[in-house]
């Protein structure tokens, strides 16, 4: 085997070594952004009990329930009711409703199912939204 060809196959070694890598990289992400995700989830669940009945709960930041609910049809690429989506994000009745029909540019019902919309899948490639998007959104 000459020179050439033993910098060649190392080559192809390294580009195949590095798209694996990436591939690990991308499912390590995306399994951090679930758990924080999830980690959310259960603190406004303990939040929730803490709270004596008729108070106030506080305001979410601008554009976290649109990330949240993003997140979760991301996930359920057969979507998913408002009612599923509303249980597994935590928000009211009322801002699940508001946040999917507001944001039609994103979300879209299909036979009773809510889901993201094909322009979404392409913008933000099925997966959860950015956080630094919220100034536009809301």
């Amino acid at each position: 085997m000459n020179e050439k060809d033993l910098i060649a196959g190392t080559i192809e070694d390294l580009k195949e070594s590095l798209g694996i890598l990436r591939d690990h990289r991308d499912a390590l992400n995306h399994e951090i952004e679930a758990k924080e995700i999830r980690l959310t989830e259960w603190q406004k669940r303990l939040q929730g009990l803490g709270a004596e009945p008729g108070a106030e709960r506080p305001r979410s930041p601008k554009g976290a329930n649109l990330r949240s609910i993003a997140n979760v049809l991301a996930s359920r690429l057969e979507g998913a009711t408002a009612s599923e989506i509303r249980s597994a994000c935590g928000l009211a009745w009322s801002s699940v409703q508001r946040t999917l029909g507001k944001h039609t540019d994103i979300f879209e019902q299909v036979n009773g199912l809510w889901r993201l919309n094909a322009e979404a899948k392409k913008k933000f490639g099925g997966s959860a939204m950015p956080e630094n998007n919220g100034a536009a959104m809301n």
